[in-house]
């Protein structure tokens, strides 16, 4: 895993007051849209995206210092996904061989954090995609990917 434990603990920890915690990113959907910026081949700058994390994870009262450590935090974790990637490292973070019924809705609400990082640059050609492996990557783990599925799983499962 890419995503230190530390890291983990302070997004998980920054995105439990949400204003609407039924619309706000959750952990794995924040994981997936990072690892999406990581990966788009043209660099999006942190004022590009940082902006929408905070819409949809901060609350109005957060505190500058709050505000201050989710954004460290998630340069931090862009820099080091971004790095991996560049050297050839970057690993999809899910065991997807588990037999942990669970890890299916993680995995799912991953990719919807992906699929949203990604429609940053809808003018991407379609090439570029296929050559970042994404849909062969999903395809090759057995993993569907039909939007009327999304209709049926509970984002908020652990």
């Amino acid at each position: 895993m890419v995503i230190t434990e530390n890291q983990k603990k302070i997004l998980k920890r920054l995105l439990s007051p949400a204003p609407e915690p039924e619309n706000a990113l959750s952990y794995h959907k924040l994981s997936g849209f990072l690892y999406g910026i990581a990966i788009t081949p043209d660099l999006l700058a942190p004022h590009e995206w940082i902006p929408i994390i905070l819409a949809e994870t901060m609350p109005k009262s957060a505190s500058k210092e709050q505000t201050q450590e989710m954004q460290a935090c998630l340069v931090e974790v862009h820099n080091t996904l971004r790095s991996a990637f560049l050297h050839d490292d970057l690993l999809f973070p899910f065991d997807i061989f588990s037999t942990n019924l669970g890890i299916y809705n993680s995995i799912i609400a991953w990719t919807f954090g992906f699929e949203m990082a990604l429609s940053l640059r809808p003018d991407m050609p379609a090439g570029q995609l296929r050559s970042l492996g994404y849909r062969d990557a999903l395809a090759e783990a057995g993993l569907p990917f039909d939007a009327a599925l999304l209709e049926h799983v509970d984002f908020d499962q652990p």
